[in-house]
Parts: C-alpha cells; sequence; structure tokens
C-alpha cells in the first residue's frame, strides 16, 4: 500500500503514490496556518488527528450551544415578566433586562455560527478523505468508521444505566458485600468507539478515545455494552446472545483491532448480531 504523504505547493496536497489530490481551500487554510496541528510526514495521521481535534472542538461549542439555550431562555423569561406597578416605564431595570437579553441572544448566535462552521469543515474533510478512495490502511479504516451508523441497533435492549440493567436481572449482577451491584461480565475491550460519546486524547494514531466497554455475561448467555464517561450519563445495551465466551471470542477478535476507529461500537454491534443469526441457523432442528 502506497504511503500518504504531503504535496507543497501553491496549494497543499495529499500524494497517494504516483496520484497527487489538492486540499479543498478551507482544509488547505487550517493545514498551512497550523491553527489546530502542525504537519508532520505522515499525511494519513495528520488527517485523523485534524479530524480528532475538530471533533473535540465542536463537542465543546455543543455544550456552550446547550449552556447558552438555557441562559437565553432564562433571560427571555426575565424580560417578559411584568413591570413592577411602582416603576415607571422603560426605568433601570428594564434596560438592564434589554442588555442581558440582547448580551445573551448575541453569545448564543456565535457559538452557534462556530459550531456550524466546525461541523462544515469537518464534512469537507471527511469528503476529502473518502474521495482519495484508499485501497487499504488506518485511514480507510477510520473513513469507515466515520460511514457508519451510531444509532443503537434496532434490536438492541436499552438500559437507562448499569443500575437499572443488573436490577432487571440479578443473575447480571456481582454483588461485594457492599456498595451498589456492578455487572458480572467478562470485558472485551474498554474503549470502542461511538459518535458522539468519544473523548479527545492526545494518543497516536487516533486521537480518540472510546467509552463503551463490550462484555459477556455468561449466566444469561449476553452480550452487553456499556458507556463509561466522565461527561455523559451511563447506558447499557443487549447486543446479542451467544452460547459461551469462546463463541464471543470468536466472534470479536478478528474485530479487536479495528475498536479505536470511529463507531466501532456499531460495527461491533453488527458482527456479533451476525454471530448471534449464525448460531441460531446452526442450533436450528434440521
Amino acid at each position: 500500500m502506497a504511503s500518504l504523504t504531503w504535496h507543497h505547493g501553491d496549494q497543499l496536497a495529499v500524494r497517494v503514490g504516483s496520484r497527487i489530490d489538492p486540499v479543498p481551500a478551507p482544509l488547505d487554510y487550517l493545514l498551512a496556518s497550523a491553527e489546530l496541528i502542525e504537519l508532520t510526514a505522515d499525511a494519513a495521521v495528520d488527517l485523523i488527528q485534524l479530524d480528532a481535534r475538530l471533533t473535540a472542538l465542536a463537542q465543546t461549542l455543543r455544550r456552550d450551544v446547550d449552556q447558552a439555550e438555557r441562559a437565553l431562555r432564562d433571560a427571555r423569561h426575565r424580560h417578559a415578566q411584568p413591570h413592577p406597578q411602582h416603576q415607571r416605564p422603560r426605568s433601570l431595570s428594564d434596560r438592564t433586562r434589554d442588555h442581558t437579553l440582547e448580551t445573551t441572544l448575541a453569545h448564543h448566535n456565535q457559538a452557534a455560527e462556530q459550531l456550524d462552521d466546525i461541523r462544515t469543515v469537518t464534512e469537507v474533510l471527511r469528503e476529502f478523505v473518502n474521495g482519495l478512495d484508499l485501497a487499504a490502511g488506518l485511514l480507510r479504516d477510520v473513513a469507515e468508521g466515520w460511514n457508519r451508523d451510531p444509532a443503537p441497533p434496532a434490536t438492541a435492549q436499552i438500559y437507562a444505566d448499569e443500575s437499572t440493567f443488573v436490577t432487571v436481572d440479578t443473575r447480571r449482577a456481582r454483588h461485594q458485600g457492599w456498595g451498589t451491584p456492578t455487572i458480572d461480565g467478562i470485558e472485551f475491550g474498554t474503549g470502542w468507539r461511538r459518535d458522539p460519546d468519544d473523548e479527545f486524547t492526545e494518543t497516536e494514531p487516533t486521537y480518540m478515545s472510546g467509552t463503551w466497554t463490550l462484555g459477556y455475561l455468561a449466566r444469561t448467555a449476553e452480550v452487553y455494552a456499556v458507556r463509561r464517561s466522565p461527561t455523559r450519563p451511563s447506558a447499557v445495551w443487549v447486543l446479542a446472545t451467544l452460547p459461551t465466551v469462546e463463541a464471543m471470542n470468536a466472534a470479536v477478535d478478528p474485530i479487536l483491532p479495528r475498536m479505536r476507529t470511529p463507531n466501532s461500537m456499531s460495527l461491533a454491534a453488527a458482527t456479533l448480531h451476525q454471530a448471534q443469526t449464525a448460531h441460531a441457523t446452526r442450533a436450528a432442528p434440521a
């Protein structure tokens, strides 16, 4: 497989073998200015890092927008309150409320516009990488992950948190004599990824860390996934049932190397559902 390197000319380009693909103007500016990353000799890793930093920036801006929307609702509510009887129209209190509303609205609009800009640049980046039509390699695996649907599978059983999951069926619980019961499962990786749950990290080569753990419950034969994130609430999905831990191993081992690629949780869910179907077919009477 040909490596990806940078071609420096009037416009920055990616060299793939003998082919040279100019990067779109928004990416050219970001990459040439070193505003978010500094270029290395490996264009594939640089593009992956740029996407990770854009994604992390979008997550921060999304939180800013959410906070600004709450502040805007509060400001509008205060602005709509009736004037006290003893105040004349357009009092200092009125002007203060007007100013607060205008400031809050301006902050909200600015954060929303910045978020839209980051999302647009991210789409441009991903379309460019998809257009490279790479035959193999990490960047191709990452691009495939971008295109996976992060939504829960239609067949998944969804639980609000780990406590609910183990309470509904106590066979799932590990009781330690104190504290809250935990899931008594065998874990198969703790860094499975799903948009928008990933956390930014400085660790190469993907620069994003997944917050999902994949596991197997021998007593119930269930394959589950649990989100454990410092910024998001817990959640548990039951993805499939498999007869033995050996069957779980056989299904997961081939995709474990892709755990750190985007939406690897969706890849795992599809793979395990296929494994469940295959086992059910073999077990069915002739």
